[in-house]
């Protein structure tokens, strides 16, 4: 079996008894992978996914602002970072600890990413009168609901050159969803860790009303307002 270079083969290749020679693309389901790498960050901490499903859902734009952010200034921040450790003599150790500090990053992207793949997930069970499924049913079914606009372009290019067009859009589109899932993932985990630490915002103090003014009694009806007048007896009068 020859696959030329031109050629692409979706899926495991398994060859038997015979010899094979591969010189172009074999790519495996990365839906597979990524599911089954959200499920074990479901299975360490189902807290942190839905706290941060749930900044994700409730702001959104924030949450990929913050994430878009982070990844412009992440970069220039660690090459300054290298570049100082190279400059200081003692920190050339330190660099060593490079590659542990990128999958760091990885780790944390893909901690955020599977909070928003969760929130997609609930959000479809919701709709499909299925609310409260299970954290992994939720999971994958948010991940190949993200996943669709790239399958059916990958699926539009297998079908020939009449559809390449549309491929390529679908392709397009696909990339900028899951771009967005993996921004907005960030950003949200940013937010919910450093965001619930911030003091509340401090309101202004309500002013208190006055006291009332205390009540004057009445004087009662059947009292005349004015004393009797004194009768004086004349003289002479008996």
């Amino acid at each position: 079996m020859t696959i030329e270079e031109d050629e692409r083969v979706r899926g495991d290749v398994v060859v038997i008894g015979a010899p094979a020679r591969i010189d172009g693309e074999v790519s495996g389901d990365v839906l597979v992978v990524v599911a089954l790498l959200a499920s074990v960050v479901v299975f360490a901490g189902r807290g942190s996914v839905e706290r941060i499903a749930r900044c994700a859902r409730t702001e959104p734009v924030k949450s990929g602002v913050v994430g878009f952010l982070t990844q412009v200034l992440f970069v220039p921040l660690l090459v300054a970072g290298i570049l100082r450790l190279v400059i200081s003599i003692v920190g050339i150790p330190l660099l060593l600890l490079l590659p542990f500090v990128v999958i760091a990053a990885c780790l944390v992207m893909m901690v955020g990413f599977t909070g928003v793949v969760h929130g997609v997930g609930a959000w479809f069970g919701s709709r499909t009168d299925r609310p409260g499924a299970a954290p992994y049913r939720s999971v994958w079914v948010g991940i190949a609901l993200l996943l669709i606009p790239t399958m059916a372009g990958e699926a539009m290019d297998l079908a020939g050159a009449g559809l390449r067009l549309f491929a390529v859009v679908f392709a397009l589109t696909g990339l900028l969803v899951e771009y967005a899932a993996w921004t907005a993932g960030f950003g949200a985990l940013i937010l919910n860790r450093f965001g619930a630490a911030l003091p509340p915002p401090m309101s202004p103090p309500e002013s208190s009303p006055a006291p009332p003014p205390p009540d004057v009694p009445e004087p009662p009806r059947d009292m005349p307002l004015t004393p009797p007048e004194a009768s004086i007896d004349e003289p002479g009068t008996s």
